[in-house]
């Protein structure tokens, strides 16, 4: 998608720095596309969040082996982030577990465990 609209991708993580006037929207695709074609990453990002609850990151970024998972709010030169996404970004980097599991209705009795008990690891 980058390439039809004429955006130029980072070749190497010693690319040349974007442009801080980018609008998001084009820094977002530059950004998953490095991500995912360039580093073979896995990347999410909420296309349309108007009905979603404010202040969680833009994108999240994974190598498919684990690692360090990115839960990055993305902001165009000169932005800032409002106080929802100052408070999740707050919350997200003192995370010190991450639970990745299938969740259905047949584990609501599990559900109050799971949420109240820190650090629990199980089988999933």
């Amino acid at each position: 998608m980058a390439e039809r609209v004429g955006l130029a991708l980072p070749q190497s993580s010693a690319a040349q720095p974007l442009s801080q006037a980018i609008p998001e929207g084009e820094f977002e695709s530059t950004l998953r596309l490095y991500a995912m074609r360039t580093l073979k990453m896995l990347y999410y990002h909420t296309h349309n969040s108007k009905r979603s609850d404010p202040g969680f990151p833009d994108s999240a970024i994974l190598h498919p082996d684990g690692g360090t998972l990115f839960l990055w709010e993305l902001k165009r030169g000169g932005k800032e982030p409002g106080p929802a996404q100052v408070r999740w970004l707050r919350a997200l980097a003192n995370v010190t577990a991450v639970d990745a599991r299938v969740v259905r209705p047949s584990d609501w009795q599990s559900i109050p465990t799971w949420l109240t008990t820190p650090n629990r690891k199980e089988n999933l």
